[in-house]
């Protein structure tokens, strides 16, 4: 075999232990039961609908997940590491490029962001200023610049394709951390921050907590693939994702005390809104049936007032800063959850593919003409329940495409798509089933909120690209093998 082979097959001491193998799992259904956990005995009370259909479809869900996962995990890693040796000793001058177009990312993103032209980004610094001393005010600036500017597709398009360096950066520098030069360490931190302080110049905290779990997802992904001694060459990692951390649910708490002042206080005006809407219903029942002669009766009280009761939250008395922290995150976690228990009363009409992805159905909208708004779960629930207003769960997203049942089959196939890209990662040091699992741990993240996936078009063309590519290096590997095999 020739040294400079691109490819080669490469032995590697198998680990002592494979339990390693289960880890994903353990965390990913460990995760999703604390939100439902939280879902049914957290601080909001949820009144759920349908709920012997909904214990039974969420626990077929889990059930198919973790047969798919076992099905693949079970299977010994082939352990054979597959190395790209020209690229390992060009880490620097790829990972340059990598920042630059990072740069290219962001900047071209900008407009669609802010709704700002490109000459007003050289005032970003002190719009940041104005959004740490009031986020909800800059939000709702951005929105209604964003409905007047309205964005470009060709702005949408071209970010959705640089993305996959977006999503590649942050894996690349926590596992080539040792090998980069400190003015590349120095770059990429000022580069990062470049692109916080966009979310936070319009008050967006989805984008923060997104770069939050993306650190401490390749972060600890690291530590477990190369092992624990990588924390003593990346504690300006640690002391990173400490401030980030931090202040990403300061700026969520002060985010949401300046948009709406208390969650609680929110919550307590919709259901005051709801019921008045429940009652001026009932008053015009009756009166109807009055002058139609109809027997008085009392009349039941609709769907509405069940999932609107007076009070439906654990007071916990606590400073409003605290109390939006706890309650929002709550809330967020857990909304999700009642839309499918509510979902589950109403007929599923096919969106032709396009009912789990914001991003697939605007373009089928304005490029295909296809509208399939209409025939959506959540359309169908906002129109039904006046002011409801919730995440859509990624199985009531599903569920537009897939039905109920079907999202049984995409469970065992997520499952199993999640233990072949760790076992590749973990075992067989793939660089590209590594930069896959950030994007993964995202995808079930997000679980209890949506499609992530779907919605969001830079990890909609981000992960996909990743995924084609895996697909791709992973035939080209077979086959090289196969040749070396047949010459051995």
């Amino acid at each position: 075999m020739a040294s400079n082979a691109i490819i080669s097959k490469t032995k590697i001491e198998k680990p002592k232990t494979d339990n390693m193998k289960w880890l994903p799992l353990i965390l990913i259904e460990s995760y999703l039961i604390l939100t439902l956990l939280i879902y049914q005995f957290g601080l909001f009370k949820w009144d759920t609908q349908n709920t012997f259909k909904f214990w039974i479809y969420i626990i077929l869900y889990h059930i198919a997940f973790i047969a798919g996962y076992i099905w693949i995990a079970r299977k010994s890693a082939n352990c054979e590491n597959i190395y790209a040796n020209n690229i390992i000793k060009k880490i620097n001058p790829i990972f340059g490029a990598l920042l630059l177009l990072y740069v290219i990312y962001v900047v071209i993103l900008y407009k669609n962001t802010t709704g700002y032209d490109y000459s007003n980004i050289t005032s970003l610094f002190s719009e940041v200023a104005k959004a740490l001393e009031n986020p909800g005010k800059q939000y709702y600036e951005a929105n209604e610049r964003l409905k007047t500017y309205g964005g470009q597709k060709i702005i949408t398009a071209v970010s959705g394709i640089f993305s996959v360096f977006f999503y590649s950066l942050i894996p690349l520098a926590t596992y080539w951390w040792d090998r980069l030069s400190k003015v590349y360490k120095a770059l990429f931190y000022a580069i990062i921050l470049l692109n916080v302080s966009v979310n936070v110049s319009v008050g967006k905290n989805s984008g923060i907590f997104i770069m939050l779990f993306y650190f401490m997802s390749s972060f600890l992904l690291v530590v477990v693939i190369k092992g624990k001694e990588q924390i003593k060459t990346r504690k300006s990692f640690i002391f990173f994702i400490g401030l980030l951390c931090i202040f990403s649910f300061w700026f969520f708490s002060r985010g949401m005390e300046t948009r709406i002042g208390s969650v609680v206080t929110d919550a307590n005006i919709r259901n005051e809104i709801q019921l008045a809407e429940i009652q001026a219903n009932q008053a015009q029942t009756d009166k109807t049936q009055s002058n139609q002669n109809v027997p008085s009766k009392e009349t039941e009280r609709s769907d509405i007032a069940k999932i609107a009761p007076e009070k439906r939250y654990t007071n916990l008395n606590m400073p409003l800063s605290a109390e939006n922290l706890f309650y929002g995150v709550d809330n967020y976690l857990t909304n999700g959850y009642f839309m499918f228990s509510l979902a589950l009363s109403e007929p599923v009409e096919w969106c032709y593919g396009l009912g789990s992805s914001d991003f697939l159905r605007s373009n089928a909208r304005s490029v295909l003409g296809i509208n399939v708004s209409s025939k959506m779960l959540e359309s169908k629930l906002t129109e039904k329940y006046s002011g409801l207003n919730y995440f859509s769960s990624i199985y009531t997203s599903l569920a537009n495409d897939l039905h109920f049942v079907g999202i049984i089959v995409f469970m065992l196939l997520a499952g199993m798509l999640t233990a072949y890209i760790w076992r590749d990662a973990y075992f067989n040091k793939n660089t590209v089933a590594y930069l896959l699992l950030p994007l993964l741990a995202i995808f079930y993240l997000y679980f209890p909120v949506g499609n992530i996936l779907g919605n969001n078009i830079t990890m909609f063309f981000a992960f996909f690209e990743l995924l084609f590519l895996y697909i791709g290096a992973k035939y080209l590997i077979k086959k090289r093998i196969r040749e070396e095999d047949r010459n051995d």
